[in-house]
């Protein structure tokens, strides 16, 4: 796994984003799943949760071919170490009903 890691990481540049092309569409796919619900108040209709958000994209530069590294499948590595979009997520989400 080293020779792998040394191999995809030697050039590698986390800021640049991983396209071949630059004027090619980067898909980011993001997924929430609630994990907790903390209240429920349906007189103020308002709903407090805490959410777990998940992000995922292709990176074309960290991809290799297995049959060349011994049947290595998947690697893992620190996420500081690779590129990631540039997204913001707000802290509060406020949306009200309408009656």
């Amino acid at each position: 796994q080293r020779s792998l890691y040394n191999h995809l990481f030697n050039r590698y540049n986390k800021a640049l984003r991983p396209s071949s092309t630059p004027s090619n569409t980067l898909i980011v796919e993001i997924g929430v799943e609630l994990t907790h619900l903390i209240d429920m108040n349906e007189k103020h209709q308002t709903l407090t949760a805490n959410l777990w958000l998940t992000m995922g994209w292709n990176d074309s530069y960290l991809r290799w071919n297995d049959s060349e590294w011994r049947g290595i499948t998947a690697l893992t590595v620190p996420d500081s170490y690779v590129w990631k979009p540039d997204i913001v997520l707000y802290e509060k989400y406020v949306y009200i009903l309408p009656n």
